[in-house]
């Protein structure tokens, strides 16, 4: 198929492969424009071909690649759609039967994105006795023999057969879908491990958490006002016929979004306990009010405490940076260092806190293996190595050894650098005064 004035959809192309490992493919450029830019395109790449039963079979996934991240956020949405729809629609009985055939196309789809999901977490790489593990029969043995394997099985069981018994409109028969949370704890933990800001994405996974339990405490209220009787006391929600004579068309109660807003209202200054509330009536009311302020109490706990917690990390590296500040400032006082020298530290100190300077980069990097320090230094201090003139024609083994001596330094302008017959300093930022025969002197 090497005609330029053949027209070949994109997915043809993907089906001529050569034998690799994994079914893969690449492309001779043609005459065809479309074709020669695919080919240049990918002509580093191996494209894998999605088409073939080989490539099924053998498929392993990495969970640190980019796939497993965006499979995690696809899991995640159709879970918090269960999590907030199927309350919401046995609770609102108008709700669901106004879109009745969009909810059952969404259950479905977020059922087979679930049966795709056990498939995804039979084929992911784990480690054993340092290896990571390839073979499909073993990564299938791992998976079911894991405790997520039961819960996904349980979270899939075909529960909607008892809409035959209770009728379309009971939802809550898809609850199990539910214990399926752990796979939003996973994506919410592997955006913590990607992010630059892991604190915000801690308090967006905390946030998340408090609007579920917000939210279905808003649907219990309407569905236990409604079991007691609308209308019937000051507590559940108003009943429109009970309470307004003549009663408009367009009257608020009647809404549906007005039947959820009030609700929701009323759940937010229960669980937050800000605001005041009617006092229940009946005693199923008091019990329910009751169980409501106790998660009120563990959410405020929870918010306190982990917002706390978030800050005190934030501020670790500056309360740090400003306890040896604090140290050496009273070490001067108490030596009665003279003025000209506490400026020149002070001064020190700032220009190291701006720059963002690690005062002892080996503590920062002590927790890692000698080949990934010795990595991260070459990738940092190379190009330092590489501006004197000796070390370009050296040896890569012994540059290797070289980064791993090499300290980071902060000189304040006026400072001595070095001195005849000391060690070598290389300058890596700034510039530097040669004072003849003494040293030379940073700028």
């Amino acid at each position: 198929m090497t005609a330029s004035n053949q027209q070949i959809p994109y997915w043809g192309i993907f089906t001529k492969s050569r034998r690799t490992r994994r079914r893969s493919i690449k492309v001779d450029p043609t005459e065809d424009p479309k074709q020669t830019a695919l080919y240049e395109m990918t002509e580093n790449f191996e494209l894998i071909d999605l088409f073939t039963a080989t490539f099924w079979k053998e498929l392993v996934i990495d969970h640190t690649l980019i796939f497993y991240r965006i499979w995690s956020t696809i899991v995640s949405i159709f879970f918090l759609y269960n999590c907030i729809f199927i309350v919401i629609r046995q609770t609102y009985y108008r709700f669901h039967m106004a879109y009745m055939t969009t909810w059952f196309s969404i259950d479905y789809t977020s059922d087979a994105v679930y049966l795709f999901d056990m498939f995804v977490s039979s084929r992911i790489g784990y480690i054993e006795n340092g290896l990571v593990i390839y073979d499909v029969k073993k990564l299938l043995r791992y998976y079911i023999h894991s405790k997520y394997f039961r819960i996904d099985v349980i979270s899939i069981l075909p529960t909607d057969l008892f809409y035959i018994v209770l009728g379309s409109s009971a939802t809550m028969i898809r609850l199990n879908r539910l214990i399926r949370l752990y796979r939003m704890r996973q994506f919410f933990d592997i955006l913590e491990t990607r992010t630059s800001f892991p604190n915000l994405i801690r308090i967006i996974h905390l946030i998340v958490y408090v609007a579920l339990l917000i939210h279905w405490n808003a649907c219990i209220y309407y569905a236990i006002s409604a079991w007691i009787g609308l209308g019937t006391d000051h507590w559940v929600y108003p009943n429109e016929v009970i309470n307004f004579a003549v009663l408009p068309k367009e009257h608020l109660y009647l809404s549906m979004r007005h039947q959820y807003i009030m609700p929701l209202w009323w759940s937010m200054q229960t669980l937050t306990t800000i605001g005041e509330t009617e006092p229940p009536v009946k005693t199923i009311s008091y019990i329910y009010v009751i169980i409501a302020f106790m998660f009120g109490v563990l959410i405020f706990a929870s918010i306190f405490g982990n917002v706390g917690a978030m800050i005190n990390n934030s501020n670790l590296v500056k309360d740090n940076f400003r306890s040896r500040l604090d140290g050496v400032k009273r070490y001067m006082q108490n030596r009665q260092v003279d003025i000209e020298l506490q400026t020149r530290v002070l001064k020190w100190f700032d220009y190291t806190w701006e720059k963002r300077q690690i005062i002892d980069e080996n503590l920062s990097l002590q927790c890692l293996p000698h080949n990934l320090q010795t990595e991260i230094a070459m990738q940092v201090h190379l190009e330092t190595l590489r501006k004197v003139r000796i070390f370009q024609d050296c040896e890569p083994g012994l540059l290797h050894e070289l980064v791993l001596k090499l300290r980071l330094q902060v000189f304040s302008p006026g400072d001595f650098v070095c001195r005849k017959g000391t060690k070598p300093e290389i300058l890596g930022e700034g510039a530097s005064r040669l004072d003849l025969p003494q040293c030379a002197t940073g700028t």
